[in-house]
């Protein structure tokens, strides 16, 4: 066996160690899970808001209304 045989033998042992050790490792299984879960809760929040569109622009415009007719300047 050549030298350069051997050392592509050992750099695809130590390719396939890390591998291993790659799917074993669970520490971005919850981050997934969390971004996932946030994902899901923009897509209710957008849902709802569309639904509401009406009611929810008219509020904001009532409070926008009363706000700017109490402020003074002193």
């Amino acid at each position: 066996m050549t030298k350069a045989y051997v050392a592509a033998q050992v750099r695809l042992t130590q390719l396939k160690s890390r591998l291993a050790g790659l799917r074993k490792d669970e520490s971005g299984a919850a981050l997934v899970e969390y971004a996932m879960v946030v994902g899901l809760m923009a897509v209710i929040a957008v849902g709802v808001l569309s639904t509401f569109d009406d009611k929810v622009t008219v509020a904001f415009n009532n409070i926008g209304t009363q706000l700017a007719g109490n402020t003074t300047l002193k």
